[in-house]
This record gives structure tokens, sequence and C-alpha cells, in this order.
């Protein structure tokens, strides 16, 4: 009561609040101290039993015991191992649209694919709902009346105005 009095309300009193939250452990019947996975977010206390819980402070959701996301009905270990497994599945899907020579819609970054036919593009995607158009030979965003002025050779060849070396990362290389 001394130090409140004296400090109550002054950024000395809230460092010495957090000093004695840091140094305080739960007893048993208190439930457990859990920290926060977000940098710099904090600690809570939650009731022992509670595996899945949200942040008061950031509301992110995480399981108490091993700081993932929430994995109702799997075990952390089991968590992780998928995890671990599936965390690759962005760095393959890349490989593989580079392999088959896939672009990605410079606008949506929408995955498209050409089998056959014109490189004037148009995104059909839920975000450009055909409103976008570009170059899948070069990747850039194109408009409308470039359809046939973007190309030399026409729409169909595989070569457009656009120096090779200002091409988008992702377009392909002849």
């Amino acid at each position: 009561a001394q130090v409140e009095g004296a400090t109550g309300g002054s950024p000395i009193w809230d460092k010495f609040l957090q000093f004695r939250m840091n140094m305080w452990q739960p007893g048993s019947l208190d439930g457990k101290m859990v920290d926060c996975p977000t940098p710099k977010c904090g600690k809570f206390l939650v009731e022992s039993h509670i595996d899945f819980v949200k942040c008061p402070v950031c509301k992110r959701e995480f399981c108490t015991r091993c700081g993932g996301k929430t994995h109702e009905g799997v075990s952390c270990n089991e968590f992780k191992a998928w995890h671990d497994q599936n965390s690759s599945a962005d760095r393959h899907f890349e490989e593989l649209m580079l392999q088959q020579q896939w672009r990605r819609c410079p606008r949506c970054q929408a995955p498209s694919e050409r089998e056959s036919g014109c490189n004037f593009m148009q995104c059909r995607s839920a975000i450009c709902r055909k409103h976008t158009f570009w170059c899948y030979v070069c990747g850039k965003h194109l408009a409308k009346d470039d359809h046939y002025t973007h190309y030399p050779r026409g729409p169909y060849e595989d070569e457009c105005c656009t120096p090779k070396a200002e091409w988008v990362h992702s377009a392909r290389t002849q």
C-alpha cells in the first residue's frame, strides 16, 4: 500500500506491477501462465484444463501446450508433423508453376495457364473479375486496347514489345 500510495498511476508503478507479475507463479489451483506466441505480446493466466485460448491483447488463437495454431482433436506432435510436412507446399507449387511455365496475374497473383491461343490474357479471378488484362509473355499489366499493339507479329506469337530486361520475374524466358 505504501508503494502504491507513493507511485500509483505513474510509469514507476506500472513497471513495479509488471515486475511483480513476471515473478509471480500460479499455484496448482490458480491455473497456468501462458506466453502469447506473438512477439512482445505478453503472458496471461488461463485455467489448467484449457488447451486453446485467444490472447486478450492481440486476439491470436493458439494452443497453450505448444504455442501453435489451434489443432482440436490432434496432438501437438501430430500437428507439428503435419505442419512440417505441408510448410513447403507453397515452394513446391512455385516450382511446379515454373516447370509448367504457368504465370500469375500481375494484379491479383492468381495462377494462370495458357494451353494454346492468344498471349493477351484476361484474369477471371474473383478479385479482377475480367477487368485485368496482361501479357502472358512478359507478365506486364496491359490496357484492353493493347490486345494487338503489344505484339509485333500478333498475339499468337510468343513475342511482345516489352524488352526482356523488363519482363516480370515469373514470365518465361525464351
